[in-house]
């Protein structure tokens, strides 16, 4: 597989933008959400943490056509560029680690169910 110089370019462009998009998401998703309460029972916990990720993931599949197109019109005036099966890993990968990257309440909640129910 011969990949080109400006199609690492390409990667790095839509790995970069796919990683702060899941910065920003996380960092609204934790000032929406509540502080981790241990107090409460473990189902509410448990939607808690499903909700988030319902959310997050609702709005990167929301967002994911309008950036892509956006970038792969940039791209078209250097070389025709679209994403294909390897855009489409490196785009996810990076949205993931940008969102759990600062989902620190999230992180913590399933760590506790996790102990709990499976450690």
């Amino acid at each position: 597989m011969n990949i080109k110089p400006k199609k690492i370019l390409f990667l790095i462009t839509l790995a970069l933008s796919f990683f702060t998009l899941g910065l920003v998401l996380s960092n609204l998703i934790n000032e929406i959400f509540p502080a981790c309460d241990f107090q409460k029972e473990d189902k509410y916990m448990a939607i808690e943490c499903v909700g988030q990720l319902v959310l997050v993931y609702g709005f990167y599949y929301m967002f994911n056509g309008k950036i892509s197109t956006f970038i792969e019109n940039i791209f078209k005036n250097m070389k025709n560029e679209k994403i294909d099966t390897i855009s489409r890993i490196v785009i996810l990968i990076s949205f993931s680690t940008g969102v759990y990257r600062h989902l620190d309440e999230l992180n913590k909640k399933t760590k506790y169910l996790k102990n709990k129910y499976f450690g």
